[in-house]
């Protein structure tokens, strides 16, 4: 297994290339200022849900973020309120 450690902004411009990377059974560790942030791993739990999340956000990052903190149980550290209206643990 490898893991990739990407920072948000290379993660962002390149979202659809690290997701084929997860699919494919990678870990991707998304980090800012070299700090880990999250890690993005395959399974199918959170691969789907997105899909069942409510539209209160429309970027599939911030989504797949929200995904994987309330598969998983993480919690997610961001000022957007947006992002606090999902059943998931926030902080700030």
């Amino acid at each position: 297994m490898t893991i990739m450690m990407v920072n948000i902004h290379e993660a962002k411009a390149k979202l659809s290339e690290f997701l084929h990377k997860v699919a494919a059974g990678h870990r991707v560790m998304i980090c800012k200022h070299r700090d880990p942030t999250v890690v993005f791993r395959s399974d199918e739990e959170s691969a789907f849900h997105p899909t069942r999340l409510p539209s209160l956000h429309r970027d599939p990052f911030d989504r797949l973020i929200v995904s994987q903190a309330i598969v998983h149980g993480g919690t997610i550290l961001t000022p957007d309120p947006t992002v606090a209206r999902y059943p998931a643990r926030t902080m700030w």
